[in-house]
């Protein structure tokens, strides 16, 4: 595997994180972080784990607080999606 350029990152940023869909997705998932960091009276970058969506997001989950909640990383990113 050769080295990341900044050109990579460059052309990364341009081809997938800059498209309209993609923006959404991390600005709610952003709103999700800042939610649960208010309900626990923390700031969002101290939260440890990921804020999961109990019903995912993709199958019309919401930002609500029942449906948020903290799990490690390593749960919430390790199941398979099947797309």
């Amino acid at each position: 595997m050769g080295r990341t350029t900044k050109e990579d990152h460059a052309r990364h940023y341009r081809d997938y994180q800059s498209k309209p869909e993609v923006i959404a997705k991390r600005s709610n998932n952003n709103k999700a972080r800042r939610a649960v960091a208010k309900k626990m009276g923390v700031k969002p970058t101290s939260i440890k784990g990921d804020v999961d969506h109990i019903k995912p997001q993709r199958s019309g989950g919401g930002n609500g607080a029942k449906n948020l909640r903290v799990i490690s990383a390593h749960r919430n990113r390790g199941w398979k999606d099947g797309v």
